[in-house]
């Protein structure tokens, strides 16, 4: 399953909408999303591997990395220049990087909010069923 996109609106110039292309250019859309659906249901998780750390995912994601994922090595380490030359070509553009960063916190925290919530839910119906 692809992660759900996540929408431009309000975070660049002039209601730009996109999302950088291979190039590292904003490639304007129509639907505004940051997120490519084009990509692998596993590439947020193999581009995130590295030693110490641990990534959490929807079921459907681990699902499918457990499928068809591949862990090559260390995706992490070293691409520091890379993704500081991504964020100044976001800013050159005029994306307003704190309030994509406060967006997205807030949503992944509703997110492991909500998860846990459906878990205790689960765990409350089952225990009620023994009882």
């Amino acid at each position: 399953m692809n992660p759900e996109p996540v929408r431009s609106g309000g975070f660049f110039p002039n209601g730009v909408n996109g999302e950088l292309n291979g190039s590292g250019n904003l490639a304007a859309q129509p639907g505004g999303s940051m997120l490519s659906e084009a990509l692998p249901d596993t590439h947020y998780v193999e581009q995130l591997v590295a030693p110490g750390t641990v990534n959490t995912m929807p079921g459907t994601t681990l699902s499918a990395f457990e499928d068809h994922g591949h862990v090559r090595s260390d995706t992490m380490s070293g691409s520091l220049p890379e993704a500081t030359q991504a964020l100044e070509k976001l800013r050159t553009i005029g994306a307003d990087l704190a309030a994509i960063s406060i967006q997205l916190e807030n949503e992944g925290l509703q997110k492991f909010s909500d998860s846990w919530e459906e878990l205790g839910a689960t765990i409350a119906a089952e225990l009620n069923k023994t009882a």
